[in-house]
């Protein structure tokens, strides 16, 4: 077998209220992973930066993180650059991308990252939960860049899969599971030859069960493109892009988080 450098990585974090604003109260890691810093927001809540050093992954890579957001916390978790995924040779171990988010009672947790870019020959596995309690609110979404075709690189040899899951006390209220490769890509059924897909999902609080599917028509008038799709169901609301601009997916998300969440945006998203 090849043999290289492997970077195992992991990230713990946890936030509480102090003195009326949310604040990064706990943190552990070990390898390449590092928060940059917290951004203590004037509106209270917390934006949290997450660094990858290495500035991409190899077959090998694990990368684990988990993040407590504590009762009554504003919670939101980004990066300042896109997540990288590079090429593996046959031979290779998977890339391992594992996330655990926690949100407790009336808590508003973002999971709000830049692009994740997959290069040619990439061979990862993405696994996300999400644990939310009955009064807590959730916004998180993930944009998937396969080739960069700007450069006249294609995904054409490779494999990808995602799985999203998230619960409510407990309960299992969606779930989701992408396994992407050259075909699927190529399909009219797929991706219709498209290279960027993004999701975006919004859990509401109980009390507010039926806003997802009021704000609807609302999200659907800003993202009136046919790139764009946005469905609801009772306290989940969904927004779906199929494209080849990681950046018109990105600023559609920025658009429609500003209108579902009203609250700061972080500064390194106008950098």
């Amino acid at each position: 077998m090849t043999q290289v450098r492997q970077w195992q990585a992991h990230l713990n974090l946890q936030t509480e209220v102090r003195d009326s604003k949310t604040r990064l109260v706990a943190l552990d890691h070990k390898g390449p992973l590092r928060v940059q810093r917290p951004f203590v927001q004037n509106d209270g809540s917390c934006h949290i930066y997450l660094l990858h050093p290495p500035g991409g992954m190899v077959g090998g890579d694990t990368i684990a993180i988990d993040v407590s957001a504590g009762k009554g916390t504003h919670t939101l978790v980004t990066t300042p650059a896109a997540g990288k995924h590079y090429g593996c040779l046959p031979d290779m171990p998977q890339q391992m991308i594992q996330q655990h988010l926690r949100a407790a009672d009336d808590a508003y947790l973002e999971w709000v990252p830049q692009e994740s870019i997959f290069f040619d020959r990439t061979n990862a596995s993405v696994v996300q939960n999400v644990e939310l309690a009955p009064t807590s609110q959730y916004l998180g979404w993930e944009i998937l860049t396969f080739g960069r075709r700007a450069s006249g690189e294609d995904f054409s040899n490779g494999a990808m899969s995602q799985s999203l899951s998230i619960r409510v006390a407990g309960k299992l209220i969606h779930r989701e599971y992408l396994s992407f490769d050259p075909a699927l890509q190529r399909a009219t059924w797929g991706l219709n030859d498209h290279s960027v897909v993004g999701t975006l999902v919004a859990v509401f609080p109980e009390r507010n069960h039926s806003e997802a599917m009021r704000r609807v028509p609302e999200v659907r008038s800003l993202l009136n493109d046919p790139n764009w799709g946005v469905t609801g169901k009772p306290r989940t609301l969904l927004v779906r892009f199929v494209g080849d601009s990681a950046e018109q997916c990105r600023e559609g998300f920025f658009a429609a988080r500003d209108l579902l969440s009203r609250s700061i945006r972080p500064r390194i998203w106008k950098t």
